[in-house]
């Protein structure tokens, strides 16, 4: 403010000077003056002279200063607005520098925040793209940890068809391939409820297999085809689905199904276009089965039909082939002829004739679970064939049963076949002790009972004979098993 003041002065006090010269030039004159237009004459110089020194001061002192100022500004501001500074050089006065120095200042704090500005903006694009980055993760994450739970569920199906197939390939005899699908569809697919029907030569379904239903109650159940949901998917060949069996007017309902909240898969059994059954599937709530479980389901039916298939052929053959391929033995089909034979030869030349009827008892090992029926049917190889060593030419061994045999020996008294019987039981009994001294292979250790019954003392006629051998066996079994007994005809007409 100091050496403003003293310019300020100066600027005007240049002027009055100029204007006090003039005048006094003038009074001069205007003493000299002689009218009216030589005083107006000298004001106009007056003035004139007053306006050219103050507008010379200006410039000088302000426009000049004011003008280089901006001129450093305009030509600093093509590097950048905020990077611009003046110059406090050219300023001819204390509070110009003062003005560009704080015009300088107010440049450097627009400055700092526009940089501060930028850094933020850059800072959240930064942690946009890192949050974007960390959402596609997850994503890709969860799309893994969904891709491992499909696959997971892949291989528990993969593996539970392979389950199947090698119980089903096991054996040949339908009743133990029924029994291997129950069981495994009852453990492996978490079902409630399930049953096997299979179709009949006049095309009725009748239950075959079940699991967690009573068996007797539902042994007379029965089905058209195209009735209910078992019905409909015989008569056309695709699954039926039934999400809720409360209100599915095609559900008809069976002996033992639930009273609750249900659903019902029921899946053909089709093997090279012929039909063979349908596998009913129920679980005890609503909409319980997925696209995935139905597509499992269909393949396991399609296993269960080939080997359904395979085990009625093979018991159509073994029904026309009179040995039995796994014991080598007479069939079933043909004991009541070969006896009728036997029996009138021994009436024509009143001979003796002993029947000796053999079950295998029951029997719990570890190596027979883990062999499943293979093991079952090599016990019976094993019975078979020392019973056809030891038995004469003219003796008749037949497999009568699933786990019987029925000896038929010509010309043999009720004492010698008692003997012959007991010889039998000892033999049957040292099987797996003998093993298990020389393999780790072990058999499990079986037992035979044994019922004898002999013509003419005990019976004449060809059922009456088969009925004194079964009773004789019964007899054996109630005493505890393992043992044989002889038929008493306790007053019963022979």
């Amino acid at each position: 403010m100091s050496s403003l003041i003293p310019r300020l002065i100066l600027s005007i006090g240049f002027p009055l000077l100029m204007a006090l010269v003039v005048g006094a030039f003038g009074l001069g004159f205007f003493e000299s003056a002689r009218g009216l237009r030589d005083i107006l004459m000298l004001a106009g110089v007056t003035l004139i002279t007053v306006a050219v020194a103050t507008f010379l001061a200006l410039r000088h002192f302000v426009t000049q200063p004011l003008r280089a100022i901006t001129a450093q500004l305009e030509k600093k501001s093509k590097v950048g607005p905020f990077l611009a500074r003046a110059s406090a050089k050219e300023s001819r006065s204390r509070e110009l520098a003062e003005l560009v120095t704080a015009y300088n200042a107010t440049l450097a704090t627009i400055t700092s925040m526009q940089v501060a500005e930028i850094e933020t903006s850059f800072q959240m694009k930064q942690m946009e793209g890192e949050l974007l980055l960390k959402t596609e993760l997850e994503n890709r994450n969860q799309q893994i940890e969904q891709a491992n739970a499909k696959l997971e569920q892949r291989v528990r199906e993969m593996t539970l068809l392979l389950d199947v197939a090698h119980q089903l390939g096991s054996t040949l005899e339908l009743s133990e391939i029924l029994k291997a699908v129950t069981q495994l569809v009852g453990i492996s697919m978490g079902v409630d409820q399930f049953t096997a029907m299979l179709v009949e030569p006049d095309g009725t379904l009748k239950i075959a297999g079940s699991f967690g239903l009573d068996v007797e109650r539902c042994a007379s159940f029965q089905l058209k085809l195209g009735e209910g949901a078992s019905g409909i998917a015989a008569q056309t060949r695709e699954p039926v689905y039934i999400t809720d069996l409360q209100s599915d007017p095609r559900y008809i309902r069976g002996p033992d199904d639930p009273d609750g909240p249900a659903s019902l898969l029921s899946v053909p059994m089709i093997c090279r276009d012929q039909f063979v059954g349908i596998l009913n599937f129920t679980r005890l709530r609503k909409d319980a089965f997925g696209d995935s479980d139905i597509v499992l389901l269909q393949l396991m039916a399609s296993q269960a039909a080939l080997a359904v298939l395979n085990a009625q052929l093979f018991t159509r053959m073994r029904e026309l082939n009179p040995i039995d391929p796994i014991t080598g033995c007479l069939g079933p089909r043909h004991v009541a002829e070969r006896l009728n034979v036997e029996l009138l030869r021994a009436q024509r030349l009143a001979l003796p004739l002993s029947l000796i009827r053999i079950e295998v008892d029951p029997y719990s090992a570890r190596a027979a679970e883990e062999k499943g029926p293979a093991a079952d049917d090599e016990i019976l190889r094993r019975i078979a064939e020392l019973i056809r060593k030891k038995v004469r030419a003219t003796d008749v061994v037949a497999r009568s049963g699933s786990e019987e045999f029925l000896l038929v020996l010509p010309d043999c008294g009720q004492r010698e076949a008692q003997t012959i019987a007991e010889m039998f039981r000892r033999k049957v009994e040292q099987i797996g002790e003998a093993e298990r001294d020389t393999t780790d292979n072990q058999m499990p250790r079986v037992t035979i009972s044994a019922g004898v019954a002999t013509y003419p003392e005990d019976a004449t006629g060809l059922e009456r004979i088969l009925e004194a051998a079964d009773t004789a066996l019964r007899k054996a079994k109630a005493a505890g098993r393992n043992r044989t007994a002889l038929f008493q005809m306790d007053g019963v007409d022979s």
